[in-house]
């Protein structure tokens, strides 16, 4: 077990679980109220943002430098946007953006490890 643990994508799994499960729920609890899509997501994002900086760069890539910090927000700025983007556009074809957000967590889950791994936690990104 613990063979497999030292392999950084099965902890980017786990702990991404744990960001996504957190992440959701809080999107969900929102989505139930009348704040506009972009709202609950910044409230959304700013509740997991320093979460997941400890978990993903504690326990994925074992490297909490607050130096790697504004790269790590940024990249946020691009998923943010791609959720956003992703969310409006599939709603009215699933049933509204719960359905949607279910549809892409998981995809853009992908995408954020790809952009973590080279741009922010990546051995040129120190």
């Amino acid at each position: 077990m613990l063979k497999l643990w030292n392999n950084r994508i099965i902890r980017y799994v786990f702990v991404g679980g744990m960001n996504t499960v957190f992440g959701f729920t809080v999107y969900t609890v929102l989505a139930f109220t009348s704040l506009s899509t972009w709202i609950i997501l910044i409230i959304a994002n700013i509740a997991a943002i320093s979460f997941n900086f400890a978990t993903t760069g504690g326990i994925v890539f074992r490297d909490l430098q607050l130096r790697r910090a504004p790269r790590f927000l940024a990249i946020y700025g691009i998923i943010f946007l791609t959720y956003l983007t992703l969310i409006q556009w599939l709603s009215p074809m699933v049933g509204g953006r719960i359905w949607a957000m279910a549809i892409i967590v998981v995809p853009v889950a992908a995408l954020n490890y790809v952009l973590q791994s080279a741009f922010v936690f990546g051995r040129r990104a120190g």
